[in-house]
């Protein structure tokens, strides 16, 4: 044993005998080599604002730091690292002049969209998880409550609570769902007549709901919903409550009525009713049509005294117009140069000497004829009105003009006169024939005086041939000795005719 401890120490002589001393101290360096300085990681990937502690190994001395791109990463005077921004920065520690590095790569941090949500029963939601391009995982907690696809799209099944779940790059990220009844506005569209109102209602929630109108002129709202109708017009109605807007649009129409609810009528007039409010098609009838009729137009027509209801029907609703007839007055009695009343027919109003008589020859349609005549027996006045509805338009007076000339030529009256008395004494005198107007018509009027030495003393005689509006009429005043100033009663018979 003792000889092999000499051995060694021989050995290790020889060898500090024999070998340089530069290589002794190579040696030495060698042994330091073993423990160089060192950062204590060359590349970190950290998150946005995220930290670590960079430090060098093997020394007890306080290096410099510093960061090569700042707005990326920053490190402090210990040598601690904070992620700024998305990118990659280069920290270097400095010793004794010598420098050491580790490349920092910033990255965004894992988040998920949202970490509570609220939806209503039946709506969807998509999350999504940000700063990893890795698509994660999803699931469900409660899939009775909520389900969520592997694109992270939730869709509310029912009321209750799930969690939902994002797993990625081994981590868990959460959004706690609360499935809630949905808010519900009563009406998305609403119709209403200028003047009405009509209450929205908001379900689904109790918190305070604010309204607003987005045209004042044409719908208001009231605090608590109630919408009244101000012009026709468009105007939206939005209810807010709970972050969310609930709309309902409006349409003002003006309100379907009839344009007049009492008429007053004379005899003969005609006025024509509307339905206002509506393009829809009107039914018009009478409650009593011998009183006023009414055309499928809503043309009224009053007919006799009295008082009848006409109705408008449209959309299953009534609209009436309660109508009055009066007599027809006409307006010329008062002025008459004698004292007066008056004649009328269906479709004539005529002013004649108070007191005197008339006959009908037929019923008043479409043929008549009148014999009027002086209450006074002894007196030989009359005059006679023939009156035809032609069922035409009135044709040109020039058209027939000749056909009334020819008519009551003198030579032809003379021969008529001769035949119907058979009395060859009978001569015409003062024979006229001129044109005459009068309200809606034209005419000639032939007048003259017929004496005989026989039969007739004096006959003086006029005859009117008229055609006005649809009606041939043809006058003939006759008298014969008579105490009535025949001429100045025909002319304003004449005058005073109105057609109803």
């Amino acid at each position: 044993m003792k000889r092999i401890k000499m051995l060694v120490i021989a050995f290790l002589l020889a060898i500090a005998l024999f070998t340089p001393a530069g290589v002794i101290i190579a040696g030495n360096a060698s042994v330091a080599q073993a423990a160089t300085i060192g950062i204590n990681t060359k590349s970190i990937t950290l998150e946005i604002g995220k930290t670590y502690k960079l430090k060098l190994n093997r020394t007890t001395k306080k290096p410099t730091w510093s960061s090569g791109r700042k707005s990326v990463a920053t490190v402090s005077s210990y040598g601690t690292v904070t992620a700024k921004t998305v990118g990659k920065a280069t920290i270097t520690a400095t010793l004794n002049g010598k420098k050491y590095y580790c490349t920092v790569t910033v990255k965004e941090p894992l988040k998920i969209s949202k970490t509570s949500l609220s939806l209503e029963k039946g709506t969807s939601s998509t999350l999504k998880v940000t700063g990893n391009v890795k698509s994660p995982t999803w699931y469900t907690s409660n899939k009775s409550v909520a389900t969520v696809t592997s694109t992270g799209k939730i869709t509310a099944k029912a009321l209750g609570t799930a969690t939902i779940t994002a797993y990625v790059d081994g981590k868990k990220l959460y959004c706690k769902l609360t499935v809630k009844t949905p808010i519900v506005i009563s009406k998305s569209t609403l119709s209403l007549e200028k003047s009405s109102t009509y209450k929205l209602k908001i379900t689904g929630s109790t918190k305070t709901v604010t309204w607003t109108t987005s045209n004042s002129s044409v719908a208001t709202v009231s605090s608590y919903g109630t919408v009244t109708a101000k012009a026709a017009g468009t105007a939206t109605i939005t209810a807010s409550v709970d972050g969310k807007k609930l709309t309902c649009k409006v349409t003002i129409t003006a309100p379907i009525a009839i344009s007049k609810t009492t008429l007053t009528l004379e005899e003969g007039k005609t006025y024509k009713l509307a339905i206002t409010g509506t393009t829809k098609t009107v039914t018009w009838s009478s409650g009593y049509s011998p009183v006023a009729s009414v055309s499928k137009y809503g043309t009224v027509t009053a007919i006799a005294e009295g008082t009848t209801v006409i109705s408008g029907s449209v959309d299953g609703k009534n609209y009436s117009c309660t109508v009055t007839v009066k007599p027809f007055v006409n307006p010329n009695l008062a002025a008459a140069p004698f004292e007066a009343e008056e004649l009328k027919t269906r479709n004539f109003s005529f002013v004649i000497p108070k007191g005197w008589k008339y006959e009908f020859d037929s019923p008043i349609t479409e043929l008549n004829t009148i014999a009027l005549y002086p209450g006074d027996s002894d007196d030989n006045t009359i005059i006679t009105i023939d009156i035809v509805n032609t069922g035409t338009s009135m044709p040109d007076y020039s058209d027939v003009k000749d056909f009334f000339l020819m008519m009551n030529s003198e030579a032809f009256t003379l021969d008529l006169l001769k035949l119907g008395y058979n009395d060859d004494t009978i001569s015409i005198s003062d024979f006229t024939q001129k044109d005459f107007t009068i309200d809606k018509g034209t005419g000639l009027v032939t007048s003259y005086t017929v004496a005989s030495e026989n039969e007739i003393s004096t006959l003086s005689q006029s005859v009117y041939d008229i055609y006005i509006d649809n009606y041939f009429m043809e006058v003939n005043a006759s008298s014969i000795s008579g105490t009535y100033d025949m001429q100045t009663i025909l002319d304003y018979l004449m005058k005073s005719m109105i057609v109803k």
